[in-house]
């Protein structure tokens, strides 16, 4: 099945944040499907892989990855957006939490 919604989480130097992040994501969005989720990491030095592949073994989930290695968040939300294949989009940064049904 192809995502309808997209999430895309810029990130930059901050493993603990993007992993409650995603965690509150994982509780929110359950088991769908139609939800795909891309992390692009604004660190060239690629701080948040390792996390992110953890969450992702975790919870059998895959998360696409991508570097956006030119500083800037704006730089890091179009390396997300470069990823995106759903009709809709939906952006967290790696400080915030998804909120119970925020997705609906």
């Amino acid at each position: 099945m192809s995502a309808l919604i997209t999430i895309v989480i810029p990130t930059y130097k901050r493993p603990d944040s993007l992993e409650r992040l995603l965690r509150s994501i994982f509780k929110d969005i359950g088991e769908r499907q139609d939800i795909a989720i891309v992390v692009a990491d604004n660190d060239a030095a690629q701080s948040a892989r390792e996390t992110v592949q953890r969450l992702a073994d975790a919870h059998n989930r895959d998360i696409i990855y991508t570097v956006a290695p030119n500083p800037g968040v704006s730089n890091a939300r179009n390396a997300g957006m470069a990823k995106v294949a759903s009709r809709y989009v939906l952006f967290l940064d790696d400080d915030m939490e998804a909120a119970p049904n925020f997705v609906e």
